[in-house]
């Protein structure tokens, strides 16, 4: 028992320093493990919040952008339907038209013509746009739509042409609102495909890890 005393007396320093060099190595070791404890919760803590940004802010956000595209897009259509619908009502018997029942088709589907122009308008606005550059951007389905509602646009355009001049011949007014018909189904068709695409992108946002 002595010896051993004599042994720590005579190494006291050098147990002092491994006594100093254990305490300090466990506080580096405690330090590091708080540091690395810290970081996770500080990630996780992130993680969480941009999680709640999305799920409270953004996903709503696209959400009622989506909904309002949809209303607008329906709008168009059904508008662009009755106007249609007006055309082979007088132009679909194969009848000649007088002059002043030209009048009255024309005063029918303008209401109608001004409609589909405003929405038109707000859809170009509202639609996706296809970037360049450095963070380009393809929107396939969204620069189609536009595409198709600009066709329909045409397409009353043409009408409207033929009214103007007061033109009698049937089969011109059946063969463009045939045309008019097809570019209704494209914009249909567009809709559902940038809608669904849309829609996978608000969904997949409110499931982001």
């Amino acid at each position: 028992m002595s010896n051993f005393i004599n042994l720590l007396e005579n190494n006291a320093g050098i147990i002092g320093i491994l006594v100093t060099l254990s305490t300090t190595l466990g506080g580096i070791i405690v330090f590091i493990y708080n540091v690395i404890h810290e970081s996770k919760k500080i990630k996780a803590d992130k993680k969480k919040l941009k999680q709640q940004m999305i799920t409270n802010n953004i996903a709503p956000m696209r959400q009622a952008w989506i909904n309002d595209l949809r209303k607008n897009i329906s709008d168009f259509n059904m508008t662009a339907k009755i106007a249609r619908y007006e055309l082979y009502k007088y132009f679909g018997s194969g009848q000649k038209s007088s002059d002043s029942e030209l009048k009255i088709v024309e005063k029918k589907i303008l209401k109608d013509y001004y409609k589909l122009n405003e929405l038109a308008e707000y859809l170009n606005l509202l639609l996706p746009y296809s970037t360049e550059g450095e963070n380009a951007r393809k929107e396939e389905y969204a620069d189609n739509l536009r595409e198709a509602i600009k066709e329909t646009i045409q397409g009353f355009d043409a009408i409207f042409d033929l009214l103007s001049n007061r033109s009698d011949d049937e089969a011109s007014y059946i063969e463009t609102a045939n045309t008019i018909n097809s570019s209704i189904e494209k914009v249909s068709d567009m809709a559902k495909k940038l809608l669904l695409q849309e829609w996978r992108v608000t969904k997949s946002l409110k499931e982001l890890d």
